[in-house]
């Protein structure tokens, strides 16, 4: 695909170089019981994942959490 628009190839160029970031980071969680939170989409349910599971972490741990 030829991309004409200028600023477009720039975010193209842009995306290109932080994808490796993106997909090593991924294999780090291989294997791990927190692997499948990974694979959320979207940023408000994983922070919710986290919040949930900092919540049962700490009532595990005898603290009060409402």
């Amino acid at each position: 695909m030829r991309i004409k628009d200028a600023d477009v190839r720039i975010l193209a160029g842009i995306s290109q170089a932080l994808q490796g970031d993106y997909r090593t980071a991924s294999h780090e969680w291989q294997g791990s019981p927190f692997q499948w939170i990974t694979q959320i989409r979207s940023s408000r349910q994983r922070g919710v994942i986290g919040e949930k599971l900092v919540a049962g972490w700490l009532a595990a741990r005898g603290f009060n959490v409402t």
